[in-house]
């Protein structure tokens, strides 16, 4: 089976980051899906990319653009974003529109397949519906 997992996985330089902030809203979140995305990787049949989305608070209590680049051992990719509150929701759902087809298109050999959002943010969820209503 062929997962695509979008939400707030992490790797534990970024949840220390966020630990650091001590917000209860973001350490409850990533604690939970760090724990239900380590029980996916223990499936033996199972195959996960993580696509992450970074959350914080909008410019200028934080960066204007927010880019992570990907180490050789994450196991996931963190999108990248413009900070200002239309555009950040405009550019995740370009990005994920972007990301679902083109896991899709790689994968569309692959009979048993999923994509799975922990994210219940508007522009992700309305991406994900309507991708993936495209590619059944």
């Amino acid at each position: 089976m062929k997962l695509l997992y979008i939400g707030s996985y992490c790797d534990k330089e970024i949840f220390n980051e966020l630990n650091a902030r001590k917000n209860p809203f973001f350490i409850a979140q990533y604690s939970y899906e760090y724990a239900m995305c380590q029980e996916f990787l223990k499936e033996q049949d199972m195959e996960i990319d993580f696509v992450t989305l970074y959350q914080v608070e909008y410019w200028p209590k934080e960066r204007l653009f927010c880019y992570f680049p990907k180490k050789k051992d994450d196991l996931c990719k963190v999108l990248g974003f413009i900070n200002i509150p239309f555009l950040r929701e405009i550019s995740y759902s370009i990005s994920i529109i972007g990301k679902i087809i083109k896991w899709a298109i790689k994968n569309r050999n692959i009979k048993c397949k999923c994509v799975y959002s922990s994210m219940h943010f508007t522009p992700v969820s309305i991406a994900v519906v309507m991708v993936t209503k495209l590619f059944r």
